[in-house]
């Protein structure tokens, strides 16, 4: 097979995938939660200490911005502290407003 230049760039995607999947030490079931996507639109992930923990989304309505956390198993006090931290600041980013209300998803 010929070293093409689009070849090789078509093997190093394929190798950063596999290292993100297993650096990230995700089950198949959170693989397919953070990657078996529609539309290719990526959800916002929760990262905790490097390593794929949940997922995130910005909602707003008339009442204002919401953060809605979903964990894929259990978040210590000290992230969920972290997490609604970082989260406030994300809101505040993203959406422009200073209050926000931030809730974690319940455990399935």
């Amino acid at each position: 097979m010929p070293d093409t230049l689009g070849q090789r760039a078509l093997n190093r995607a394929l190798l950063a995938r596999q290292l993100l999947l297993r650096r990230t030490k995700l089950t198949p079931l959170e693989a397919v939660r953070v990657f078996g996507v529609p539309n290719g639109v990526f959800p916002g992930t929760v990262l905790v200490d490097g390593l794929v923990r949940g997922s995130w989304r910005i909602t707003r309505s008339q009442a204002g911005a919401a953060l809605e956390i979903e964990p894929y198993g259990r978040v210590s006090k000290k992230d969920r502290e972290a997490l609604e931290s970082a989260g406030a600041r994300l809101v505040r980013f993203a959406v422009g407003e200073d209050a926000c209300d931030i809730r974690f998803a319940p455990l399935a």
